[in-house]
C-alpha cells in the first residue's frame, strides 16, 4: 500500500499516478490534511516535555529529608510566638508569611514535610507551565518546545521546587510581577486587574524573600527612562499611571516589611557586608544556572545566548525590564555583600531569575541559527538545523547531575552535596565536609541485599548537611535512610528535632523513644554514629556529636545488645533481622 500527500488541483499527476501503479491502493490526503496532522505535532511535543519536568519534580517527593535552611522555620516554630515570628526575619533566615503558613498548618492539621513544601512544588510546575505557554503566544512553537524541554531538566528548579524555602514561589511572582506590568501598561481594557495583580504579587514576593524587591520593582524605573524620552504630551498621563500603581505597591511593601526591619534591625545588619562575590564566584554561577558540569557547553549556550538576545529585547518588554531587575539585584548584592554570598550557588540563588532568562536566550538563539542555516544552499542543511534544535537540550540531558539525583531510593534529593557545584572538583560539600566524616564498612555490606528492602533509621540526625551522610550511605547501600530523633531518649531537645507533640506530623522521620513510631514507618534496623574529631582549616579541632555522647548508653538499654558495632557506628535490630542473615558479619 501507498500512501501518498498531494495538492487538491493536481487531478493530472493523480491519473498518471494510478495509470503508474494500477495494481496498489494509493490513500489519498489533501495538503491542507498533511499540514493539519504536521501542525500537531509541536503540541505533542510540548506535552510531552512537560510531563517529563512534572514527572523529575514529583520523583521521591514525599520521602525527601528536611535538610540547611529549611529548619529556620521549624526552630521558629518551636521556640517563638506568631507575633515574634511576624516581628522579624530572625538572623537565621526565614520567611515570615511561609513561617506563619506552618504555624497555622501546625495549629490546625498537623506540620508535615508535605505541609512545608506543597507551595514551592505549586509554583514550580506552574512555573514549568506558565513560562513556556507565554512563549508559545508570543514568540514561537520551536522556542517554547525548546525553553520548556531545558526547565523540565534544570537541577536548580527541580531542587527548588522540592524545597521548603520561598526562591520557587518568588521566581514565579517575580515574573508574574514583570508580565503584569507590562500589561497594565499596554492596551488594555483590563488594567485594574493586572495592576492590582502587580501589586500583591511584587508585596508578597518582597515579603517573602527581601533581596526579591529590586527584581520586581524595576520595571518602574524601566517604564520611569520610557516616559522621559516619551513625547512630552504622553508624560504626565504616564507618570500618573506610574503613580496609581507605585503608591499602593509602595505602602503595601512597607507595611509588610517595616516592621520587622526596624524591630530587629541589627539581625539583618549582621548578616551583610562580610565577604562579596569574587572572580570563581562569577566563573562558577554559570555552571548554577544552566545545571551542567561541562564547561564546553557554557560557553556554546553563552554564544546562543547572544545570537537570541536581539530579536526577544526588540519584541518583549518583559526581558528588558526582568534585565534591569536582575542588573538592580546585582547592584544590591555587590553593596550589602549577604552571607555566604561568594558561593556561586548562593549568588546564583539570589540571582534566580536569571535561570529562565538564559535558557529562553540559548532556545531563541538555537532557532534563530537553525533557520540561518537552513536558508543556505548547504548540503543536509535541513539535517544540521534539525540538530541545532535538538542540541542544547540533549548536551543538557547527557551531562545532567539529576541522573544521580533521581536514582532509588534517594530521600536526600535537597542535600547540597549534589548541587553545591555541579563540578565534582568544587563541590566543597563532597570534598571537604562529608569527607571527614568516618565511612563504615557496614554500608557497602548491605549493598548485597535486595534494593531498597530495608528502611534504616540513623542516629543522631544533623540539619546541617556538611554533618550529614545520608546520601552517601544511600548511594554504597542502597537501602532507604531516615533521621532518627533522640528527643525524648537521652536528650531534652536539640536543634534539628522537633517535639514529639500532635503540632507536628513529618512522615520522614522517627523518634526512638516512641515503638509506635518505629513501627510506623516500618523501620528494620537502628543505627548510631558515633562521635568523631573534625579538623578545620585553621587546624583547630572539635568534636562532631559531643552532645549526644550520653545516648550510646541510652540506645543499649533500649534496643539491646547490637547487631553490629565497629569503631563508627552501632547498629541495632528493630524488626526483620532475618533479611540480614547471611549478609552482614
Amino acid at each position: 500500500m501507498i500512501f501518498v500527500s498531494i495538492d487538491d488541483n493536481e487531478v493530472n499527476n493523480l491519473r498518471m499516478l494510478i495509470m503508474r501503479y494500477p495494481g496498489n491502493k494509493i490513500s489519498l490526503k489533501s495538503q491542507k490534511m498533511h499540514k493539519h496532522f504536521f501542525a500537531r505535532i509541536p503540541l505533542f511535543l510540548y506535552v510531552v516535555v512537560l510531563f517529563l519536568g512534572v514527572w523529575i519534580r514529583l520523583d521521591q517527593f514525599l520521602v525527601q529529608t528536611l535538610n540547611d535552611d529549611e529548619w529556620h522555620a521549624i526552630h521558629q516554630l518551636i521556640l517563638h510566638s506568631p507575633r515574634d515570628i511576624l516581628m522579624s526575619f530572625g538572623y537565621a533566615d526565614h520567611s515570615i508569611p511561609l513561617t506563619l503558613l506552618y504555624w497555622m498548618e501546625a495549629s490546625c492539621i498537623g506540620l508535615s514535610e508535605l505541609g512545608m513544601r506543597w507551595p514551592m512544588m505549586l509554583c514550580g510546575l506552574a512555573t514549568l507551565v506558565l513560562l513556556p505557554w507565554y512563549v508559545w503566544r508570543t514568540v514561537g512553537q520551536r522556542e517554547a518546545i525548546l525553553f520548556a524541554s531545558m526547565l523540565a531538566i534544570s537541577p536548580m528548579l527541580v531542587v527548588y521546587s522540592q524545597t521548603a524555602r520561598p526562591y520557587s514561589i518568588t521566581l514565579l511572582l517575580g515574573y508574574v510581577a514583570h508580565f503584569a506590568f507590562c500589561r497594565y501598561f499596554g492596551k488594555t481594557s483590563h488594567q485594574l486587574f493586572f495592576g492590582s495583580l502587580y501589586g500583591v504579587t511584587a508585596v508578597l514576593a518582597t515579603w517573602m524573600h527581601l533581596i526579591v524587591g529590586p527584581f520586581v520593582v524595576a520595571p518602574f524605573l524601566y517604564e520611569g527612562i520610557a516616559i522621559l524620552r516619551a513625547p512630552a504630551s504622553e508624560r504626565q498621563f504616564r507618570f500618573r499611571r506610574i503613580l496609581m500603581l507605585g503608591l499602593p505597591t509602595a505602602i503595601g511593601m512597607l507595611l509588610f516589611i517595616l516592621p520587622p526591619l526596624m524591630a530587629n534591625f541589627s539581625a539583618i545588619g549582621g548578616k551583610s557586608g562580610v565577604i562579596g562575590p569574587n572572580f570563581q564566584t562569577i566563573v562558577g554561577v554559570w555552571y548554577v544556572w544552566f545545571g551542567t558540569p561541562s564547561s564546553m557547553t557554557i560557553l556554546i549556550f553563552l554564544v546562543l545566548s547572544v545570537i537570541g538576545v536581539p530579536r526577544l529585547w526588540r519584541e518583549m518588554m518583559v526581558i528588558r525590564s526582568a534585565l534591569l531587575g536582575l542588573v538592580l539585584t546585582l547592584v544590591i548584592i555587590l553593596v550589602t555583600k549577604p552571607t555566604w554570598v561568594y558561593h556561586s550557588v548562593t549568588f546564583g540563588r539570589y540571582l534566580l531569575q536569571a535561570i529562565p532568562l538564559l535558557l529562553l536566550f540559548v532556545a531563541a538563539g538555537s532557532v534563530r541559527l537553525a533557520d540561518a542555516l537552513e536558508q543556505k544552499i548547504w548540503p543536509m542543511r535541513k539535517v544540521i538545523g534539525t540538530a541545532i534544535l535538538f542540541m542544547p537540550p540533549l548536551f543538557l540531558a547527557l551531562q545532567s547531575p539529576l541522573a544521580n539525583m533521581l536514582r532509588h531510593p534517594n530521600t536526600n534529593l535537597t542535600h547540597p552535596v549534589y548541587y553545591f557545584d555541579f563540578r565534582p572538583d568544587h563541590n566543597l560539600i563532597l570534598n571537604r565536609s562529608i569527607k571527614d566524616i568516618p565511612l563504615s564498612s557496614y554500608w557497602s555490606q548491605l549493598a548485597a541485599l535486595p534494593r531498597d528492602s530495608l528502611h534504616i533509621a540513623v542516629a543522631p540526625f544533623y540539619f546541617e548537611s556538611y554533618n550529614w551522610d545520608a546520601p552517601r550511605w544511600e548511594l554504597i547501600s542502597g537501602q532507604t535512610i531516615i533521621p532518627a530523633y533522640l528527643t525524648g531518649l537521652c536528650v531534652d531537645w536539640r536543634l534539628g528535632e522537633i517535639p514529639n507533640i500532635e503540632r507536628f506530623k513529618f512522615k520522614n522521620a522517627v523518634f526512638l523513644s516512641d515503638q509506635a513510631s518505629l513501627a510506623t514507618h516500618k523501620i528494620d534496623l537502628i543505627a548510631y554514629q558515633k562521635p568523631y574529631m573534625v579538623t578545620e582549616g585553621n587546624n583547630t579541632q572539635h568534636m562532631v556529636g559531643e552532645d549526644t555522647l550520653n545516648c550510646e548508653a541510652a540506645l543499649r538499654i533500649r534496643f539491646g545488645l547490637p547487631q553490629y558495632e565497629d569503631d563508627k557506628i552501632i547498629i541495632f535490630s528493630f524488626d526483620a533481622t532475618s533479611k540480614m542473615q547471611g549478609y552482614v558479619k
